[in-house]
């Protein structure tokens, strides 16, 4: 892993950047701004998620109409399988607490900053002394921006495929993914021990 101690720089503050241009991609610029709707009742959602009286949803990811709810033979079954809506619903335990997000974001981006710098140095360092290789720096910026681009945009879109992300939000996460691709790839680029 004598990578590692070649790689630490790019990787932490690439993981930093990118963590950054998240935040400011959720919190400043506008185009994640319609990617979640709101429920034009929202009051009635909850009354039907916590009814008074009653114990409330458990936390978890539910879809609707739902096979084990359903029955071939019963006709409301039918209706709501042919006619929908179809959907899902994420219900979370209690309000979001903020720190713990952020800080497993930062996680998730040292993470594949980390794989990204993996794959760099097994493809661009020498093996037999640690010695390395005069790679230009447009080498450096077209691998890492790569992997870390399929990193960034592929990994959810099964997920979004099975689960009916809309189109907008595809393209919007889309343009995240590739945003932090470039950003790793170009601080690798900079940072590439030379």
């Amino acid at each position: 892993m004598e990578w590692l101690t070649l790689l630490w720089l790019p990787i932490v503050v690439a993981a930093v950047v990118c963590f950054i241009a998240s935040a400011l991609a959720w919190t400043v610029l506008p185009h994640h701004n319609k990617d979640v709707l709101p429920f034009a009742n929202p009051q009635h959602f909850k009354d039907l998620a916590q009814p008074d009286g009653a114990e409330s949803v458990k936390p978890g990811v539910y879809m609707f109409p739902h096979q084990h709810n359903m029955s071939a033979e019963d006709e409301t079954s039918k209706t709501m399988i042919k006619e929908g809506p179809w959907g899902t619903v994420n219900i979370w335990p209690a309000q979001p607490q903020m720190g713990p997000k952020l800080a497993a974001s930062l996680g998730v981006f040292l993470f594949v900053t980390f794989l990204v710098a993996y794959v760099a140095a097994e493809s661009l360092l020498e093996d037999a002394q640690g010695d390395i290789e005069p790679i230009s720096s447009l080498r450096v910026f077209q691998l890492t921006t790569t992997v870390a681009v399929m990193a960034y945009t592929c990994g959810w879109m099964l997920n979004a495929i099975w689960f009916g992300k809309p189109l907008r939000q595809w393209l919007t996460d889309g343009v995240d993914g590739l945003a932090y691709g470039l950003i790793t790839g170009a601080t690798f680029a900079i940072l590439w021990p030379s």
